[in-house]
């Protein structure tokens, strides 16, 4: 969890970084209310559990 505006940074570092603009289709996602992002390579059922 973290601020919006530093997550918004970081995204698009990450999709500048490595090349996968795909990531920037999160950034408009993140000017509506508080978010989290979760990034793992497990299960999510696991996760939420």
């Amino acid at each position: 969890m973290g601020k919006n505006t530093v997550m918004r940074r970081y995204v698009r570092l990450h999709a500048e970084k490595s090349g996968n603009n795909d990531f920037l289709n999160l950034v408009p996602l993140l000017f509506v209310g508080n978010v989290g992002l979760i990034f793992t390579k497990g299960d999510l059922r696991t996760l939420a559990k």
